[in-house]
């Protein structure tokens, strides 16, 4: 299963850069993945872990993750292992003339998948997603804006 969205984000790729790998600050601006902690390393550094809390139907599933590659301005990308679940998340980043796509794309492999797509379908993994991609974005934006003004 794969789950790809993007998004446009008004704000430089710096700027954008600096709001995904800042961890402590995910609790800010980030209402998909909830109870964050990362140990030693509060920004995304290869080799890095993180774990957290994200809800489907209200119900709170848990994971960690680790980082398996960080390139500035290109991509971000994690792993994680839940039920037999094998999850890789790419943040993958793209200057257009006026702005920045920001795309992530979720691979979810293993024996369970079939059986979990029925508890959590596509649709509802999906609108994680591109929620997880708004609030990025608001952030991102929020964050050029004050930037400016100063």
């Amino acid at each position: 299963m794969i789950i790809e969205e993007s998004v446009k984000i008004c704000a430089s790729a710096d700027e954008i850069w600096e709001t995904v790998i800042d961890l402590p600050c995910w609790s800010q601006w980030n209402r998909v993945l909830k109870d964050l902690s990362y140990g030693d390393r509060p920004r995304m550094t290869v080799g890095g872990s993180f774990s957290c809390t994200i809800r489907f139907y209200g119900i709170p599933v848990s994971f960690a993750a680790r980082v398996l590659e960080v390139v500035r301005g290109e991509r971000i990308v994690w792993k994680s292992r839940r039920f037999g679940i094998s999850a890789i998340h790419e943040f993958l980043f793209h200057e257009e003339p006026d702005a920045v796509r920001v795309r992530s794309r979720e691979t979810f492999s293993g024996p369970p998948i079939h059986y979990a797509r029925v508890l959590f379908p596509d649709r509802e993994v999906r609108k994680l997603t591109i929620a997880l991609l708004q609030d990025l974005k608001e952030a991102a934006e929020r964050n050029h804006r004050e930037a400016r003004s100063n």
